[in-house]
């Protein structure tokens, strides 16, 4: 991966666009959606300065995103806050918990991603300040002096809120001297025991059964973007460092897509995009396109996109190796060890693999790349495996939201609220019910299914 990333480095256009860089702004056309990746990924790595890739959509930006990570392990995904426009519904909490996984590698000490990889609705969507990331940080550690009442009051004051249980984010539960508290950007809650005024113990939890497991040192709780802590809307592109890259793919787009999203939330929860454009100024900013710029000044990348158009395989092998044997490298990406695998026997079976005196026809390695493209001028190309092949374009494996579990205490039920009945499914409660038989009280829980049926299941059960 590291010499392909040479390779583009070496290009004249690569040249041409890191020697403009301090200019301030630079105007790069003819870069495909795949090559604008790994043009982010080329000026991180070349000039080691941190990069922000912007794309229109979450769509586009996750593709992206799958492609980067591939050169630069440790980068990030920027995502919005509410997914629910985005090809895949995910969960909005989900969505929020990923925003601040990433907004923790801001804090002091943090792993700060040096690509940032973000979508124009993520963007227009305010985010803490540096000064704020660093106050909603609360560290906890063993041995210490804590008040199980100062820890609740901070909690509150961060928009937390006490349950019975702290099974979701932003949740915490007290108990006896023990404080169960799920942090946002984490995967499961931690439990904080205390002998009076000192933090006894602190362990992880696991997430399936809320029991305590491993034991734990010290934890860094961090609260730092609830939306009613904000007071004045922050964009992303305050956390960077000065010397920071910004990569805009598609401007023009990109722009269409921030003020229609921004239009649909109110102002102290978004940046305008007049704001967020004054804010690129602050840094070095590339504007780039698939088509090629009018003035002189720009460079020109002249990437293509790839396609096949042989349908039955022995035509596309023939094709794909007409195509490598033009190209100065060919990089293509599988999936699994199994599909890099088949890929050489194709070829081989096929008679159109690189043998001895021949000119080797790609190299195969094991990663998720989305679009496909090469460089006209160098001879480049970087081919996912299901392009050649005609399949679906696959999509990053989709995260759910907590798995769901069985009811712990009647305490949890408010009449109204739905459940699923292990043999009967959805119902609805209703309350409780006494029923007296054979001198006999009991206490039944009353369940109402479609039709107006009604079951009543003892409390004992």
């Amino acid at each position: 991966m590291n010499q392909a990333i040479r390779l583009v480095l070496q290009t004249r256009a690569f040249k041409a666009l890191l020697q403009a860089l301090p200019g301030g702004r630079v105007r790069a056309g003819g870069l495909t959606h795949g090559a604008a990746s790994l043009a982010a990924a080329a000026l991180a790595l070349g000039t080691r300065r941190e990069v922000l890739l912007v794309a229109a959509h979450i769509d586009l930006a996750e593709d992206l995103y799958e492609n980067v990570r591939l050169f630069v392990p440790g980068a990030a995904l920027l995502e919005p806050r509410d997914r629910a426009t985005s090809f895949e519904a995910i969960p909005a909490l989900d969505a929020a918990s990923a925003r601040v996984r990433l907004l923790k590698r801001y804090l002091p000490g943090g792993d700060r991603p040096r690509v940032v990889v973000t979508c124009a609705p993520a963007l227009v969507e305010s985010v803490p300040s540096a000064r704020d990331l660093a106050a909603g940080t609360l560290q906890v550690e063993r041995g210490t002096k804590l008040e199980m009442t100062s820890l609740a009051r901070w909690l509150v004051e961060h928009d937390f809120t006490r349950e019975y249980e702290a099974d979701r984010p932003w949740k915490f539960a007290l108990r006896g001297g023990i404080a169960d508290v799920f942090c946002p950007g984490e995967d499961a809650p931690v439990r904080i025991e205390f002998f009076g005024d000192e933090v006894a113990s602190i362990r992880s939890v696991d997430p399936a059964t809320l029991l305590g497991a491993g034991k734990l040192d010290s934890v860094r709780l961090v609260a730092p973007a609830s939306p009613s802590s904000r007071r004045i809307p922050s964009p992303f592109t305050r956390l960077l460092l000065p010397d920071a890259i910004v990569l805009l793919q598609e401007p023009s787009d990109i722009q269409q897509a921030a003020e229609s999203h921004a239009a649909r939330f109110s102002s102290a929860d978004t940046v305008a995009w007049k704001d967020i454009w004054k804010s690129f100024e602050e840094f070095t900013l590339v504007e780039s396109t698939e088509f090629e710029f009018a003035d002189e000044d720009s460079i020109s990348f002249e990437s293509r996109t790839f396609s096949i158009a042989a349908g039955e395989v022995e035509g596309i092998l023939e094709e794909f190796a007409d195509f490598a044997r033009r190209m100065r490298r060919t990089l293509v990406f599988a999936l699994n060890d199994a599909e890099k695998s088949r890929l050489g026997d194709l070829f081989r079976e096929a008679g159109a693999g690189g043998g001895k005196g021949r000119k080797r026809l790609f190299s195969a390695v094991v990663g998720r790349f989305n679009h496909s493209f090469y460089f006209a001028e160098s001879g480049l190309a970087f081919i996912a495996h299901q392009d050649i092949f005609h399949r679906y374009r696959t999509r990053r494996d989709v995260r759910v939201s907590a798995p769901s579990r069985p009811i712990l205490a009647i305490a949890e039920l408010v009449p109204g609220d739905y459940l699923v009945h292990i043999d009967h499914g959805i119902a609805r409660y209703a309350g409780t019910k006494v029923i007296e038989k054979d001198s006999v009280r009991r206490e039944y829980l009353v369940l109402e299914f479609g039709g107006g049926t009604r079951l009543l299941v003892p409390v004992s059960h």
